[in-house]
C-alpha cells in the first residue's frame, strides 16, 4: 500500500478472531483504493488498544469474538470511548435481535459474513458517509431504534479506566477477591492490588467496599442494558 492511498483512504481496522476471515477480508478491502487497513486484531482486548493507538475511521467487527457478549461489550466501549469512530458489526447470525443490539449500542452497520467481501466493502463506503447499513428485512426495527445513550458515572468508569482496569472491576463486581483475579488473568496479587488502588483513585473513592458496590451495581446495569 503507497504512502499516497494510506493518506486519503478510509482508515479502516479488522478484528475477527478466525485469522483466515480476517486475511481474507483484508486482502480484498486491499485491493480498493478508497480503504486502507491501517490494523488487525483477534479478541476485543487486542481491538481496543489498536484502535486507541490508530485511531481508525471505521472497525470492523466480528460479534463473535470467542462469544457473542465480547464482541457486544466491544461495541459498547467504542461507543463510550471513540464516539467518532463508525462500527460496521459482521455476524454469523441471520437474527433481527442482534441486529437491534448493534444498533442500539452504537454501531452502523451489520451485515452476514456469508453476504461476501463487496458487501462488506459497501458497508464500509455507506457508514464512512455517515449513513446506515442494514440488511432490507431489519430496517424497520432500525429506524425505530435509537444508539444507546450512557450515563455520566458510565463515561466516567470507561473513559477513565484502561481495558485491562475495567475487567478487573467487573470481576471485582462478579464477587472475586484479588487472589482470585490474580490466577484467572494470570498476573501477581500485587499487580491486580495495584489496579485496585488506580482504579479507586480514578474513580473517586476509598474503600474497597465502595469499589465493590459500584462494580456490583456497573455489572447489573450493564446486564439489563440490550447486549
Amino acid at each position: 500500500m503507497t504512502e499516497e492511498k494510506a493518506n486519503i483512504a478510509i482508515r479502516t481496522v479488522i478484528i475477527d478472531d478466525h485469522p483466515v476471515v480476517r486475511r481474507g477480508i483484508a486482502s480484498f478491502i486491499e485491493d480498493e483504493d478508497e480503504i486502507a487497513i491501517i490494523g488487525e486484531a483477534s479478541d476485543a482486548g487486542e481491538g481496543a488498544r489498536i484502535l486507541k493507538e490508530v485511531l481508525p475511521d471505521v472497525a470492523v467487527i466480528d460479534i463473535c469474538l470467542g462469544d457473542p457478549v465480547s464482541g457486544l461489550e466491544l461495541i459498547r466501549l467504542l461507543n463510550l470511548r471513540h464516539s467518532d469512530l463508525r462500527v460496521l458489526v459482521l455476524s454469523m447470525y441471520d437474527d433481527s435481535i442482534y441486529a437491534e443490539k448493534v444498533r442500539a449500542l452504537g454501531a452502523m452497520g451489520y451485515l452476514q459474513k456469508n453476504r461476501g467481501p463487496q458487501m462488506i466493502v459497501e458497508g464500509i463506503k455507506r457508514i464512512f458517509s455517515g449513513r446506515t447499513f442494514f440488511p432490507d428485512d431489519y430496517q424497520h426495527l432500525i429506524d425505530n431504534s435509537h444508539p444507546y445513550e450512557p450515563t455520566e458515572q458510565e463515561k466516567l468508569i470507561v473513559q477513565s479506566l484502561t481495558t485491562r482496569e475495567l475487567l478487573i472491576f467487573q470481576l471485582f463486581g462478579e464477587g472475586y477477591e484479588s487472589t482470585d483475579i490474580a490466577k484467572r488473568l494470570a498476573l501477581s496479587k500485587h499487580t491486580v492490588d495495584s489496579h485496585r488502588k488506580n482504579i479507586k483513585s480514578k474513580l473517586g473513592i476509598t474503600r474497597n467496599n465502595e469499589l465493590v458496590r459500584l462494580a456490583v451495581q456497573w455489572n447489573i446495569s450493564h446486564m439489563k442494558k440490550p447486549v
